[in-house]
């Protein structure tokens, strides 16, 4: 199928309250004057396409959008102009550079997933996000993360940075984000936990941390900085590690509320 900006062919009228436009391995490009006989789509996924431009058009019911294993020379303000009601969105495996402010017109915008989608994660990365309240960046090639990364996401609940070469936060990172309630980086390259990382952190509910920095961390400490924490999160073979038992046990005898949790089917162990 050739998209060219006009309308997408249909076999009838077609109304309902969920409009779900599914565009598979198509070519072309998407402007605003796309979809004109679908304004009331309310889901788009865009799978294994080939797209010289990406403009969208406005589409008043609009609430999520996917793009997948797609191809497209720039992902930018103007791509996602148009789509301000929009609450979902999953970017993930595209051959596309993401422009800093890609999201700026998206205040409406509550869930914002990349998995295995590079991008260069800037301190205005997430500018306009003023409403996300759950971010997910898995595998996407982030390596550092400025300390002012978060200043326009506030309501952010939570945070996953699972898969990425990330060696180090600075302590104010997350001072912005007064409303988390979880926070994973348990796939990631940290050697050592900084507490004072969570300092501002009082309602922080879960946290995903590699095994191997748990030696660095006051678990009673960490818990006056937090003191609704009552989950750390490992990965599936941590279970394995003898750190983990040993925080177990820990646990136990020191009478510490907090349960661990085993997530994923990778082979990695972060002991």
């Amino acid at each position: 199928m050739q998209l060219d900006g006009g309308e997408i062919p249909l076999a009838g009228d077609v109304t309902a309250d969920r409009i779900f436009l599914h565009l598979v391995e198509v070519k072309g490009k998407i402007v605003e004057t796309s979809f004109s006989n679908l304004k009331e789509v309310t889901h788009i996924l865009l799978y294994g396409c080939n797209l010289t431009e990406a403009i969208f058009p406005e589409l008043p019911k609009i609430y999520y959008l996917e793009m997948v294993r797609t191809i497209l020379p720039t992902i930018s303000k103007e791509t996602f102009k148009n789509l301000k009601g929009i609450k979902r969105m999953g970017i993930g495996k595209n051959e596309a550079k993401i422009q800093d402010g890609a999201f700026d017109e998206l205040e409406n915008l509550e869930f914002l997933t990349f998995f295995k989608q590079n991008i260069t994660f800037s301190k205005d990365f997430l500018k306009g996000l003023k409403n996300l309240k759950e971010l997910r960046m898995e595998y996407a090639g982030i390596e550092t993360v400025p300390e002012d990364s978060f200043k326009e996401t506030p309501e952010l609940k939570i945070l996953n940075l699972d898969g990425n070469s990330i060696e180090y936060l600075a302590p104010g990172t997350l001072e912005p984000l007064q409303n988390l309630k979880e926070f994973y980086v348990t796939l990631t390259n940290l050697k050592s936990f900084d507490i004072n990382l969570l300092k501002e952190q009082n309602t922080l509910k879960a946290l995903g941390i590699p095994v191997r920095t748990l030696q660095s961390v006051n678990f009673k400490k960490l818990l006056e900085l937090c003191p609704k924490l009552d989950t750390i999160r490992f990965k599936s073979n941590d279970v394995e590690c003898p750190e983990v038992k040993d925080l177990e046990e820990q646990f136990k005898k020191d009478n510490i509320p907090i349960k661990l949790t085993y997530t994923g089917t990778t082979d990695l162990k972060t002991c």
